[in-house]
């Protein structure tokens, strides 16, 4: 039903159309077809049928088949015919200059109330909606009038443009007439489907078409519309493609499904031929949150096709005793998914009220391989993976809260992705570009290596790049994150390759069928590291460098010959001592050893020059530290050579530092041991 509202003022505007013809053009009714067997009922109806723009109509289909509500109003001007339809549409319809209304065309017409001599008039409007300027024409078909000047037989087509528009809004009007007329009703003007939780399904509701008219009806279509149409579907339909005979009937049954909160409306639309837009029934749905049921794995919620949205109030969700180890999280909720199609996915949180962590597994409970997991997304607190589903394997969707935060809302969404046509994975080479499988300790093996950051599946051929020829394969398997493999030299019968230059190729092949192949080279020498030692003693006066910031001394007033007295004073005060080493090819070990005592019962310190860490005249650059005295041996200190030397030097500090008194610190001699090895 729809109400009446005043219609807006109107103005009088003159349109400037060309003069209308004086007497209607000759009456076009078609016969019958041939071959008909049943003349068609009279009926009394109405049907408006709006173009897309149609401020009148608002672009729809109205129809009115109920003759007890569809009258003509008395009117006192000669020509002039109103209809009223359900005491809220107008239909005027008037011939030129007050003559009688006849069967024919009349062209040029202009509102009715303000038509100009020698145009016909024409006003459709109703529903709170009128025009201010009309123009348009009308075809009568039949006119026949009674006594009191009704009709008793009426039949018309009408096109009325408002205010100068282009979109038409077009009449059938049928008064006791027998002309065809196709025409469709239903039962109810809405559908109110109530409280639904999201992520289930309401029962159907049913809207019945009938055909009203008295000529036949063609169903052209039957859909959902409106910006929440997704949230609705049609469950069954004996409507579409249908013709329905008069007074025959069809139906449409839709469920109310909703996947997000917010008050639903949408429509569902049943088009049929002849008019523009159809047979409308509202849909009206309200979203609530149901509880989740999916707190555990065997309780799953199944993911039956993609784009799929999921939200629920996952407040009173636990921790399972099942529940497998990823990230740190609290209470869970589960869904599974099988793909239909490989390719990439994209499973999201974003739009959850609570700090999640989402977890992808595969396999089946109680034996899950991690997939893909993330905590955190882009700097918020929910989270965002994408992950390779491969057709036909079932995958496991683990959403938590994050540990020590309480879940509320769960809203879970999964599509697919963005394309994935690489593999993911960095540093995919060798470790070093030669070796040397002797076994001491020295390069023995190349390590083949990379970091995946995907599951892919990872082979290694490796080929002497002279000849070719293949000497060795690895299988590592399905891999993610950091591999590594080591090759000492060997062919898989334990027998040595030949000193040369060999190809290592990388093979690896993601879930979705990406390769990447990676080459590089790395070569094989069968020298051995032969090791040696070596030391190096020096007085305490052959010191090369020293340090006194404050009131410390450095004497040559020594117990000892050759000796070296320090004394720190309120600082302290230090002397360094350089070495030069043999030429090698690898540096292994140093020991620095001072030989004195402190003569006020005091320990001194000793350290060792670490380049990595500044200049040797800076004594922040010195570790290995260790105090020395008070009595008189010798005092050690090492660690590794290669890391204590620069450019064949090795340097070493002897300190006095004052520690709640002065420090004096006698040194007789200092000695360097070292080891270091050369390749031969």
């Amino acid at each position: 039903m729809h109400r009446h509202v005043a219609r807006r003022a109107t103005a009088l505007i003159a349109m400037g159309l060309a003069a209308s013809i004086a007497t209607p053009a000759a009456a076009a009714d078609r016969l019958p077809t041939a071959g008909a067997l049943d003349a068609p009922t009279a009926i009394t109806a109405v049907v408006l049928d709006g173009e897309v723009g149609d401020y009148i109509s608002q672009g729809h289909t109205w129809t009115f088949v109920d003759p007890s509500k569809i009258f003509v109003t008395d009117l006192t001007t000669p020509g002039w015919l109103r209809v009223s339809v359900q005491s809220s549409w107008w239909i005027d319809v008037r011939a030129p200059d007050a003559s009688t209304l006849v069967p024919g065309t009349y062209e040029n017409a202009e509102r009715a109330s303000f038509a100009s001599p020698g145009h016909p008039g024409l006003d459709v409007y109703g529903d709170g909606r009128g025009c201010n300027t009309v123009s348009g024409r009308f075809t009568v078909h039949e006119a026949t009038w009674g006594l009191d000047g009704k009709p008793t037989v009426f039949s018309a087509t009408l096109e009325q443009h408002c205010e100068g528009g282009a979109p038409a809004l077009f009449v059938e009007l049928r008064i006791g007439s027998t002309r065809p007329l196709a025409a469709l009703t239903a039962d109810t003007t809405a559908l109110a489907f109530g409280d639904q939780a999201i992520g289930t399904s309401s029962a159907p509701q049913t809207a019945t078409y009938t055909s009203a008219g008295n000529a036949d009806v063609t169903i052209a279509s039957v859909g959902l519309v409106f910006s929440d149409a997704d949230q609705y579907t049609i469950a069954t339909d004996t409507c579409s493609g249908q013709t329905l005979a008069p007074g025959a009937t069809c139906s449409v049954s839709v469920r109310f499904a909703p996947t997000r909160l917010a008050f639903v409306l949408a429509s569902l639309d049943v088009a049929y031929q002849g008019v523009h837009d159809g047979v409308r029934v509202n849909l009206q749905g309200n979203p609530i949150l149901g509880p989740a049921s999916n707190d555990a794995i065997a309780n799953a919620v199944v993911v039956d096709s993609v784009p799929f949205h999921h939200v629920a109030d996952a407040s009173l969700v636990t921790t399972d005793p099942s529940d497998p180890a990823c990230l740190s999280h609290g209470p869970t909720a589960w869904y599974r998914f099988t793909p239909t199609v490989t390719t990439q996915y994209e499973a999201s949180t974003a739009a959850s009220l609570f700090a999640t962590v989402l977890c992808v597994f595969k396999g089946s409970p109680g034996s899950l391989t991690l997939v893909e997991a993330n905590d955190d997304w882009n700097g918020t607190q929910q989270s965002r993976v994408l992950f390779p589903g491969v057709i036909g394997t079932t995958y496991y969707l683990m959403v938590g809260a994050q540990a020590g935060y309480p879940p509320s809302i769960l809203d879970l969404t999964l599509a697919v992705g963005p394309p994935d046509q690489v593999v993911s994975a960095t540093g995919v080479g060798v470790n070093t570009s030669t070796f040397y499988p002797y076994r001491d300790a020295y390069k023995d093996t190349v390590l083949i290596r990379g970091t995946l950051g995907e599951w892919a599946t990872v082979k290694v051929a490796i080929y002497n790049a002279s000849t070719n020829g293949k000497v060795r394969a690895f299988d590592l398997g399905l891999r993610r994150g950091a591999y590594s493999v080591a090759w000492n030299g060997l062919t898989a019968a334990g027998t040595r390759v030949a000193a040369a230059r060999y190809k290592v190729v990388q093979t690896l092949q993601d879930q979705l069928g990406n390769k990447l192949t990676a080459v590089a080279y790395t070569t094989v020498s069968w020298k051995r590291l032969y090791t040696y030692s070596g030391s190096k003693t020096l007085y305490g006066a052959q010191y090369s460098f020293h340090g006194d910031p404050g009131n410390g001394s450095i004497s040559t007033r020594s117990a000892f010959y050759r000796g070296i007295k320090v004394t720190s004073g309120s600082s302290w005060a230090g002397v360094g001592y350089t070495f030069s080493l043999p030429a090698a090819t690898v540096y292994k070990s140093v020991t620095f050893k001072v030989l004195g005592k402190s003569p006020n019962a005091r320990q001194g310190w000793q350290a060792v020059w670490n380049p990595s860490r500044g200049s040797y005249l800076v004594v922040e650059s010195y570790d290995l530290a260790k105090h020395i005295g008070p009595s008189y041996r010798w005092w050690s200190t090492g660690g590794s050579l290669a890391t204590h030397q620069r450019s064949r030097v090795t340097r070493a500090i002897v300190m006095s530092i004052y520690e709640g008194g002065s420090v004096t610190f006698d040194i007789s001699k200092v000695q360097l041991s070292y080891t270091y090895g050369v390749l031969r």
